[in-house]
């Protein structure tokens, strides 16, 4: 919400948003693909076997808090499968997740890139969960009424090709 009000206010160019915009004065792009993944700490035990959608729903998670992209992209992706949600903590931010889950309190849903760190050494595991596609898009967006500064146009180019380079690892590594 921040950045699409900085966007309409004209106090910033261009921004990058985690969920489709509702708003129609901001111009938007799709930009990159991004999974979401379920996860705990490594020794949590739904991190061990797939676990039913019933285990699933009641299990404490930790949310970013309501109204944030990853929020809103994990209850849209989740919530047709599981119905509702066990939140027991809302947090503001991905380090203060990362904090809760590391304690044990919960399981959460965010972007592989926000916990690829913890991910790869071992510290957190993902949950499986067949037949649910966790995939969004990241999006570009700028006012649609104002001309674009040259830094926030070049911001769009490497943007741009960014999603270029992934595109085509993606291809090759399906």
């Amino acid at each position: 919400h921040a950045v699409v009000a900085s966007l309409l206010d004209c106090t910033a160019d261009i921004g990058l948003i985690e969920a489709p915009l509702t708003d129609s004065l901001p111009v938007s792009e799709r930009w990159l693909r991004d999974e979401m993944v379920v996860y705990a700490r490594a020794d949590h035990p739904l991190a061990q076997r797939p676990p039913s959608f019933a285990e699933l729903a009641t299990t404490p998670w930790i949310l970013r808090e309501k109204g944030s992209g990853v929020r809103q992209s994990s209850e849209s992706l989740l919530l047709p499968h599981l119905g509702h949600l066990n939140v027991v903590l809302e947090l503001g931010g991905g380090e203060a997740i990362h904090e809760a889950v590391r304690l044990g309190l919960g399981i959460t849903c965010a972007s592989r890139r926000a916990a690829q760190r913890e991910l790869e050494s071992g510290e957190f595991a993902v949950i499986p969960l067949p037949g649910i596609s966790l995939e969004r898009h990241f999006y570009l967006i700028w006012h649609k009424e104002k001309r674009l500064t040259a830094g926030a146009e070049r911001l769009r180019t490497v943007c741009r090709e960014w999603m270029g380079r992934e595109e085509a690892g993606h291809k090759t590594n399906n």
